[in-house]
């Protein structure tokens, strides 16, 4: 199999999108895996680049928990107490409509709505950020006495840089525990389009710390590692309570191609936004999926995935033990076979948490969400325009990978230049590489142009020589 970079030489170039335009001659080769890994902040987030597999998430709303015992939905600010040294540019404030200079109108989408506490550090012009801790805290104890069996749980948004973001609890106001991070959320930059998931919750047994406490503190601190850039996060709907025995929740899933290069680029490779027909009958995907148990009893759960049409197919992950309050990733075997597409059109999986018990609230334990579009002759990445970076001075180099399953003929690219370009009149090439040889920088195919002609408009450019 051939791992194929279509890229762009220019003088000054940013993001750019590609689309391959293939016909029914690329033969099999080996897996090539990148080491150039260059990482850089998104300063502004691109909303439309973001893959979507993370954003159709339902959340239990706040009724379905077994016995809730206290809530902070940040009505009322005076409930919570933030460190002397924020302000609204570094550090935590409550508010209802102010995602911070990054996320701007793009707020949590909390099961409550309303107000939230929202974190930032500079403001991306006159105000930098500033390498310091900021807390916020709840201004009074909550009583937990009587109650043995007790969690604690939140709903976030945002994204991570270098950045530490933890929850913690305390019996004494004074001494806090660290009881869970965002460390397990990949980081965003230049090369990745993660966010926190909008609306994420993320769940924790406290019954070790907090139960039966008669005095207990909840508090969620920022600090920097190593760079005090930060996107930023929001919080909403701090609950603790009693839990169901048995209550599963899917909180995010990842499909990927089990020889896609980009895996060795990302924790997680996002998936083509189209793949020719031909291509997709010889490709096959891995998956998997995070779910925590939000009940009081372990359980036995897997990942069920199904998609309608070509025999309506279905295949489930072996099942992983799950103690209460933790959370799994839940993986097909290695190398399986999850999907072939059999005919041109949308496919779309629906993934499951399942388990042998009935679950307290089913509405979370399903996602459905697209598949590439199976299309004839497209084949494109869309949800990440550069997949890898090359400096040759003077110039940058930009690209993206497909892979070949099969012999195929490339006749054509679809490109965007980015309007951050801001030299209209710059040289540029379009380069087709073959990457099966990692030490190979001579393109297969170049085509070379004079100038840019068009910002923020689809260009398709056919070869010379298909």
């Amino acid at each position: 199999m051939k791992k194929i970079t279509l890229s762009v030489l220019s003088l000054a170039l940013a993001t750019m999108t590609f689309a391959q335009y293939a016909s029914p001659e690329l033969t099999n080769g080996d897996v090539f895996k990148l080491t150039k890994n260059l990482i850089k902040p998104v300063q502004k987030i691109d909303y439309s680049k973001i893959d979507p597999q993370e954003s159709n998430k339902t959340s239990a709303p706040l009724e379905s928990m077994a016995n809730p015992i206290w809530l902070g939905d940040f009505t009322n600010a005076n409930d919570w107490v933030i460190s002397s040294n924020s302000t609204n540019d570094n550090g935590w404030i409550i508010t209802n409509n102010d995602g911070g200079p990054v996320f701007g109108s793009n707020t949590i989408n909390s099961t409550s709505g309303g107000n939230f506490a929202r974190f930032a550090n500079g403001n991306g012009s006159s105000v930098p950020p500033v390498s310091e801790t900021f807390t916020i805290t709840t201004a009074n104890s909550i009583d937990l006495t009587g109650e043995d069996k007790v969690y604690f749980s939140f709903e976030q948004f945002g994204a991570s840089f270098r950045d530490i973001m933890e929850f913690q609890i305390s019996t004494d106001g004074t001494n806090f525990t660290t009881v869970g991070d965002n460390a397990d959320i990949p980081a965003l930059t230049t090369l990745t389009t993660y966010l926190i998931p909008n609306g994420m919750r993320k769940t924790f047994n406290i019954s070790a710390i907090a139960g039966n406490a008669s005095t207990v503190w909840i508090r969620f601190q920022w600090s920097p590692d190593g760079d005090a850039f930060s996107y930023g996060w929001m919080i909403d709907d701090v609950r603790i309570y009693t839990p169901d025995n048995y209550d599963l929740e899917l909180l995010s899933y990842y499909r990927k191609d089990t020889t896609d290069a980009l895996r060795f680029f990302q924790s997680e490779a996002y998936y083509y936004s189209d793949i020719p027909l031909r291509q997709a009958q010889f490709d096959s995907l891995s998956f998997g999926a995070f779910i925590v148990n939000n009940g009081a009893v372990a359980q036995d759960a897997s990942l069920l995935a199904t998609i309608a049409g070509n025999g309506n197919f279905a295949t489930q992950t072996p099942s992983v033990t799950i103690a209460p309050g933790d959370t799994a990733l839940v993986t097909s075997v290695v190398g399986s076979e999850f999907y072939i597409a059999g005919s041109i059109g949308q496919h779309a999986p629906t993934f499951t948490a399942t388990s042998d018990n009935d679950d307290a609230f089913e509405e979370n334990n399903t996602i459905t969400n697209n598949l590439a579009f199976i299309s004839d002759t497209i084949y494109s990445r869309l949800a990440i325009s550069n997949q890898f970076i090359n400096s040759i001075a003077p110039y940058e180099e930009v690209g993206t990978l497909f892979d070949f399953h099969v012999k195929d003929t490339v006749t054509s690219i679809t490109l965007m230049f980015d309007s951050n370009l801001t030299d209209i009149d710059a040289p540029f090439s379009i380069n087709v590489y073959d990457f099966s040889d990692p030490t190979n920088t001579t393109p297969i195919e170049q085509q070379v142009f004079e100038s840019v002609t068009a910002v923020q408009e689809y260009v398709t450019i056919k070869f010379d020589n298909p």
